[in-house]
């Protein structure tokens, strides 16, 4: 069962994407991103960016691909502390 929610079977799909608790902490993501970055601040993450990243790179996505990076990093490192 998923280390956050305890509801659904614990898959990277579910883990990184659609859990409601890390939702959430996707969209409180986005919004920060959207107020920091003011040449970009209508961001939408899929699932396939979440997992594989930006595909289109430039330097703006290329950072957004970092913090993505970091925030699924996060995201496993509260599920091994089994801490949301």
């Amino acid at each position: 069962m998923c280390t956050f929610c305890n509801l659904h079977k614990e898959t990277l799909m579910h883990l990184f994407c659609d859990c409601e608790i890390v939702k959430d902490f996707w969209e409180k993501l986005i919004e920060w991103i959207n107020l920091k970055c003011t040449h970009n601040n209508n961001l939408l993450l899929s699932k396939k960016d979440i997992i594989l990243g930006l595909l289109k790179l430039d330097e703006t996505n290329t950072f957004i691909n970092w913090i993505v990076l970091i925030a699924k990093k996060h995201i496993y490192y509260n599920r091994l502390k089994k801490s949301i």
